[in-house]
Formats: C-alpha cells, sequence, structure tokens
C-alpha cells in the first residue's frame, strides 16, 4: 500500500469505529473483517481508487453489528500481532508527518531563493552597467597616460629640482645641507644577487629548494656605512630573513643570539655594509647607564645643553641599523627607555624629560639586538650575568635567529683569507676549536674560544711566533687555573706541531 493510502487507513481508524468500516465494506459486496486496522486498510484502498469518497464514508450510520468472525477460532489473528502492526502504523504516520514538514520547508526555502534570485539578477544588471562604466573610465585614463612622455617628464623635474638646490646652496649653511643629505639619502633598487655574494639559495627542512637571488632590495650608499669585508660568510637561511624585515618602511627588529664568536655582531655589521645604511652600535655591560645612549644635561663653557646620546641621534637617521650589543648584561631599568622606540608602531618616539622634546623614529630605522640568550637568560651557566628580559621588551623583537659556529671548512678558508695562514693550518686550528667548543658545552670549559682569539692566534703563527707560545697568549691565557689542562689536552689531540710548522714552510 502507498504511503498515501496508509495515511488514510490511519485517519479512517482513529475517526470512525470498526461497525461504521465494515457497513461500507458490506455496502459495496467486501466481507466485513474483525480487525479495525484491516478494514481501515481496505475503506483507504477504495477510497484511493475513487470507489468511495471519504464525506460518503463518514456519512454511513453504525447499525451494522461486528460480523462475527467467519474462520475458525485458531484462525484469529493474534492479539501480539495485532499490536505490533499498529505499531508500525503509528510510526509510518509519524514518518508522514516529519516528512511534510520537510517538504513544507524544502518549498519555503525554494521560494525564498527565487526571490534572492531575482535580487541578484536585478542587481546583477545594475553592477554590469556600472562595471562598464567603469572601465570605459579606466579606459580613457589609460589612453592618457600612454600619451605621456616619462622621459622628458624625469628630464623636467631633475632640471627644476636642480635650479631649486642650486638657488638654496648659495645661502644654506654647511650644516643645513648635512641635514638635507642625512634626511634623503640617495636610494635605488638592486637584486641581491647583484650585491650580496653566494650563497642565495638554501633548502627547508621540508627539502624545498629556496633562491632569493632576484629579491629587490634597497641600497642606501650612505657616506658612513661600515666596510665591506667580502670574506664575511652569511647564513643563507638568516640573510633571507633579515633583507625581507629590513625591506619596509617600518621594519621588524631583530634579535641575534648564540654563542661568543659565531658571527652575531658582524652579521649586523655586513648587513649594514652591504646596504650602505649607517650603523650605531651600542656596548651594553653592568654599568651602562641611560645617559650614555639616550643623553643627559651637560655643561660646557659655562652654560648647560642637552647632549645627545647615540641612540637619539641613531634614530632621528634614516635607514640607521642600531645594533644593541651584549644587551643581556643590561639593567632592566636602563632598558626601559628602549621601549617606546623598539615599538613596531608609526608613532614609535622618545620624550626627553629634561626637555620636554619628542624625538621621532625616523623611517626605516630598525633595531638589532646581540645577545648570548635568546632573551630567557643563561640556561648553560657559561655566561655568568646574561639576564632575562621582560615579554614586553622581547616582544619588541619580531625575528630570533640562532647562530652557531661555522662548518670547519668554512671556518678554516675564514681564518686563512683573514690572517693569510696556510689552509691546511687553519684547518689544525678549527679541528682543535671545535673540540674545546664540545668542552664548553659539557661545561668542562667555562666558555668557548672564539673566532677572535682564533684569529689573533693565526696571525702570530702566520708572522713567525712560536706555535705553543701562542696558543698560550691568546688561548690559554684568557681561562681560569681550573680550565687550563682541559684546553692542553684539547691542543695535544689535534695540533701537531711539527705537521703545522711543515704548513707554514
Amino acid at each position: 500500500m502507498a504511503i498515501a493510502d496508509t495515511k488514510i487507513a490511519l485517519e479512517l481508524a482513529k475517526m470512525c469505529n470498526a461497525h461504521k468500516l465494515n457497513e461500507v465494506l458490506v455496502a459495496f459486496g467486501k466481507e466485513p473483517q474483525q480487525v479495525k486496522l484491516v478494514a481501515a486498510n481496505l475503506v483507504a484502498e477504495m477510497i484511493a481508487a475513487g470507489q468511495v469518497t471519504l464525506a460518503t464514508v463518514l456519512a454511513y450510520n453504525t447499525s451494522l453489528p461486528v460480523p462475527a468472525p467467519a474462520a475458525p477460532v485458531a484462525a484469529k489473528v493474534p492479539s501480539e500481532l495485532t499490536a505490533k502492526v499498529n505499531e508500525v502504523l503509528e510510526r509510518a504516520d509519524a514518518a508522514v508527518k516529519t516528512a511534510e514538514a520537510q517538504v513544507a520547508g524544502i518549498d519555503a526555502v525554494k521560494t525564498i531563493i527565487a526571490g534572492k534570485v531575482s535580487e541578484i539578477d536585478l542587481r546583477s544588471e545594475h553592477f554590469e552597467g556600472e562595471f562598464t562604466k567603469l572601465v570605459d573610465e579606466i579606459d580613457q585614463k589609460v589612453a592618457k597616460i600612454k600619451g605621456v612622455d616619462y622621459d622628458k617628464i624625469e628630464s623636467l623635474v631633475r632640471v627644476a629640482a636642480a635650479d631649486l638646490f642650486s638657488t638654496f646652496k648659495q645661502t644654506a649653511t654647511v650644516e643645513a645641507l648635512a641635514q638635507i643629505a642625512a634626511a634623503l639619502p640617495p636610494v635605488r633598487i638592486v637584486k641581491v644577487k647583484d650585491v650580496f655574494p653566494r650563497p642565495w639559495g638554501y633548502r627547508t627542512d621540508e627539502g624545498s629548494l629556496i633562491d632569493f637571488g632576484n629579491l629587490d632590495i634597497t641600497l642606501w650608499d650612505h657616506p658612513d656605512a661600515p666596510e665591506v669585508l667580502t670574506d664575511y660568510v652569511f647564513n643563507a637561511q638568516h640573510l633571507h630573513c633579515a633583507l625581507l624585515a629590513l625591506e619596509q618602511k617600518l621594519p621588524i627588529n631583530l634579535w641575534l643570539y648564540g654563542e661568543r664568536g659565531t658571527g652575531k655582531t658582524e652579521f649586523a655589521t655586513q648587513i649594514a655594509a652591504y646596504l650602505g645604511r649607517p650603523m650605531y652600535r651600542v656596548n651594553f655591560d653592568e654599568s651602562a647607564e641611560r645617559a650614555e645612549f639616550i643623553g643627559a644635561d651637560s655643561v660646557a663653557n659655562g652654560s648647560a645643553y642637552w647632549r645627545e646620546g647615540v641612540i637619539t641621534r641613531a634614530v632621528q637617521t634614516p635607514g640607521a641599523i642600531v645594533l644593541l650589543d651584549e644587551l643581556g648584561f643590561a639593567r632592566a631599568q636602563n632598558l626601559a627607555a628602549l621601549h617606546a622606540l623598539c615599538e613596531r608602531s608609526v608613532h614609535r618616539a622618545i620624550t626627553i624629560p629634561e626637555t620636554g622634546r619628542r624625538i621621532a623614529v625616523a623611517d626605516h630605522v630598525v633595531f638589532f639586538a646581540a645577545d648570548n640568550s635568546n632573551g630567557f637568560g643563561d640556561a648553560s651557566g657559561n655566561f655568568a650575568g646574561v639576564r632575562e628580559h621582560n615579554s614586553a621588551f622581547l616582544d619588541r623583537f619580531g625575528i630570533k635567529l640562532e647562530f652557531d659556529y661555522l662548518p670547519v671548512d668554512d671556518e678554516a678558508d675564514l681564518i686563512s683569507n683573514r690572517t693569510g695562514l696556510n689552509g691546511m693550518a687553519a684547518r689544525m686550528l678549527c679541528g682543535f676549536a671545535n673540540v674545546a667548543r664540545e668542552k664548553a658545552r659539557a661545561g668542562l670549559l667555562t666558555q668557548p674560544p672564539s673566532l677572535r682569539q682564533l684569529f689573533t692566534m693565526a696571525e702570530l703563527i702566520q708572522k713567525g711566533f712560536p706555535i705553543g707560545l701562542a696558543f698560550k697568549t691568546t688561548i690559554l691565557s684568557a681561562y681560569p687555573a681550573e680550565c687550563i689542562p682541559e684546553l692542553e689536552g684539547a691542543f695535544a689531540a689535534t695540533i701537531d706541531q711539527d705537521d703545522l710548522k711543515a704548513y707554514l714552510n
């Protein structure tokens, strides 16, 4: 029986008693039924077939008695089965009602969608007209632009600017001209591969090859930029990250951390050198005072005046790189003055309490911090006095780069190029340094030998100073007595003085 018939049967079972249903059946030549639901199903089929209407069924009287069962008692439908049938019919009725509700909901949604589609169609027509109008306007503007002789305009601008500046130079003081030169440094856009030495690429941990040789960077050509060291070896990942951080009007500050002698300070210096940016370095220690790097009142010739510190001078120079070196040794109260300057905000500035003057940070000024730790203090115990910084200050350095010693071959080449020492002899020194560094990591030495110490030792050996004495005066003398046996053992295990002398000859 179809769902519609089932629904009619359920309704008939609710509205009619068994007498009325059987009366209808008899009237149409069918056998009366003992079970009401069976009688209702038969009548429902008649209604569905158009043999009788529901109104006719409801109009029948109930004078007929309930017919006696024609079959033996054994053929009577068990009450348990009847109950199950009734239960199934009730569940079917509930399912039909749910389906009807869902259909009604779908119809409502379809109506809403139809209305929205009509609305969208109307709006589309409107937008299409607006878009066409906009395209026409752009085409007209493009046509005008195509007719512009840019070379001629640029030439005219340069001539006019030169004339104006020539007139200005006749009356301007040397100091004013210097200020203008600092405020308007000549800049040009070039590719990384046109300026920096290889490598310009590296592989990620996932194995992808990153090539940034064609990245556009800005050269500043500032007269006070540091000197380029052509033998400096850049870590390609660090260089890529730093160049991206600096190539913005509001750059991202960088925190460089790692053991001493791993090239943190030189990294910042050579970034400034290759980019032609001015660099200002501030060395911090326990005694560093705010007056030294921010400024203080001073007296000269009997008159008081405000003397700017190195940082307040630096932040007024567009494109400056400000290196905060050995920051872990600075006291927190002295660094508080740097919070406002290092904030990555267009409003970054510092107000001088003594004068009330507000000094804004110029465009493209970036801060590099160099420290033995990543700002959370020294866990190794090798760097006494290195402090943990508060999170507010650390948050002002959006990028943290960890530095490690160069691979042996690269470090040996650097020592050889810098001092002239034979390459094989330089590799022997680096072999000693790596063993000593492992001892430092294990806590057997207070600190590892630095690259600076290796440079000095190599230079002395290259110039004929005895190897043992060079080791004593440059390495051993820099350590406390308890470290001497470990250093001497590392030296004896890695350096054969006869072989080293042979390389020198």
